[in-house]
C-alpha cells in the first residue's frame, strides 16, 4: 500500500478528529482514573486551534487515498531559566493511525516526515511524551529510534483507587472481554463491604473496592491463572499496590498455587513470579475476606458458600479439600468478627446497581 504524508488541509481535520477520537479512547482505556471518557468538544476544537497557530503543524498521512494518521506538532522555543539552557523543541504533541491502517507503515513515515520537517526549520531533537501502559507505542517509538530521557513517577498514597475510579476500571475491564465475571466482582464487593461494616478494625470503602478489582486481570481476555498474574501486573502499572496484592491472593486462601481450580495458563515464569509472591505475603483481614467473599458471590448474588463451592466443582470436576476447608474457616473467622451469620448479612446482595 502506497503511504504519502503532507500537512493537511481544513477540510481534512474532521476526519483526523475521528482518529483523534480513537486515540482518546484508548488512553481512557488505559488510566480511567485520569482521562475522561468521551470526545468532548474542547478535544474536537483543539485541532482547530493548532491548525490556526503558527507555532503548530497537523500532519497528515494517507495510505492509498484514505487519510489513515495524523500528527500535531509544536515548534517550542524555550528561553533560558535559572534551570535550562535555552532549547529549540520539535514536539510532537499527539500522532495517531486508524486502527483499520496500523502497522501498514504510516507511523513510520510521519516520523520520517518530522525529521524532515524539524531539520529544514532548524530543530536538532524531536520530543514526545507518553503514557507507560501503552506499550505498544513504546515499541513502535524505539524502533523510529527515540529513547528515553526522563520519566513521570507517581506514589498513589491509599494503594488502592477511589470507588468511582475503581468502577470506572472494572467498566472499561468488562468492555475489554464481557462475561458474568464483571457481575461476580460488583457482588463479591458487595459482600465485603457488608461484612466489613461490621468488623470496626476495617474500611468498607476499601473492601469494596478490592472486592471490585479482584478479577481485574480478566480484562486482557478469557483466562485461568492468567488473570492473577496479569490483575496484579495491571494495578501494579497504575500504581495501586494493595489492588495488586489482592489479585493474586484471592485466589490462594492456603498459599498453595496447585489449589488453584482451572488451566494453568502461564509461563513457567509467570508461575514462579506468582509463588514467589505468596510465599512471601503476610496476609491481613482485607485479603482474608475477598478470599471468602469471592468463595459466596456468583454473577446474580451471594449464596451459601457449600453452594458455590459445589458450582465450581461441578464446572471444573474437582475442588481441593483443604481449600473447602479453608474457605469454612474464614466464614467461621468473620461470623466471629462480625458478630453476625454471613449468610445473614450478604442474603439479599445482588449485582443489581440499585441494591
Amino acid at each position: 500500500m502506497d503511504i504519502t504524508v503532507r500537512f493537511a488541509e481544513f477540510n481534512e481535520l474532521q476526519r483526523i478528529n475521528e482518529i483523534r477520537e480513537q486515540v482518546n479512547d484508548l488512553h481512557v482505556s488505559g488510566r480511567p482514573d485520569i482521562f475522561r471518557p468521551g470526545f468532548v468538544t474542547e478535544l474536537r476544537q483543539r485541532i482547530y486551534e493548532c491548525f490556526d497557530s503558527e507555532e503548530c503543524r497537523i500532519i497528515a498521512a494517507f495510505c492509498g487515498e484514505t487519510l489513515c494518521g495524523f500528527a500535531s506538532v509544536q515548534y517550542v522555543n524555550k528561553p533560558q531559566s535559572p534551570y535550562n539552557l535555552e532549547r529549540k523543541i520539535y514536539q510532537v504533541e499527539e500522532i495517531g493511525v486508524d486502527k483499520a491502517y496500523r502497522r501498514k507503515g504510516a507511523g513510520g513515515a510521519m516520523i520520517e516526515f518530522m525529521k524532515r520537517d524539524a531539520r529544514k526549520k532548524g530543530f536538532d531533537r524531536i520530543e514526545l511524551d507518553m503514557w507507560e501502559f501503552n506499550e505498544s507505542a513504546l515499541k513502535f517509538y524505539h524502533s523510529a529510534g527515540f529513547s528515553e530521557y526522563r520519566r513521570y513517577m507517581e506514589l498513589n498514597m491509599n494503594g488502592y483507587p477511589t470507588v468511582q475510579n475503581a468502577h470506572r476500571f472494572l467498566s472499561e475491564a468488562v468492555k475489554c472481554n464481557p462475561g458474568p465475571w464483571g457481575d461476580h466482582s460488583v457482588v463479591v464487593a458487595k459482600c465485603a463491604k457488608a461484612i466489613a461494616a461490621h468488623c470496626p478494625d476495617m474500611n468498607e470503602e476499601k473492601a469494596y473496592v478490592l472486592g471490585l478489582l479482584h478479577d481485574i486481570g480478566r480484562r486482557f481476555g478469557v483466562s485461568h491463572l492468567r488473570h492473577v498474574y496479569d490483575g496484579y501486573s495491571y494495578m501494579k502499572s497504575l500504581g495501586y499496590p494493595d489492588a495488586a496484592r489482592i489479585c493474586i491472593t484471592h485466589s490462594f486462601p492456603n498459599k498453595i498455587i496447585d489449589d488453584y481450580v482451572g488451566n494453568t495458563d502461564v509461563t513457567d515464569e509467570q508461575k514462579k513470579f506468582i509463588e514467589e509472591k505468596l510465599s512471601s505475603c503476610i496476609y491481613d483481614d482485607y485479603d482474608r475476606l475477598i478470599q471468602l467473599c469471592d468463595a459466596i458471590g456468583m454473577p446474580y448474588g451471594a449464596v451459601p458458600i457449600e453452594v458455590r463451592m459445589n458450582d465450581v466443582k461441578r464446572r471444573y470436576g474437582f475442588y481441593p479439600q483443604e481449600k473447602w476447608n479453608k474457605n469454612i474457616a474464614l466464614k467461621g473467622y468473620f461470623e466471629v468478627k462480625a458478630g453476625m451469620n454471613i449468610e445473614s448479612l450478604t442474603a439479599d446482595i445482588t449485582a443489581n446497581k440499585d441494591d
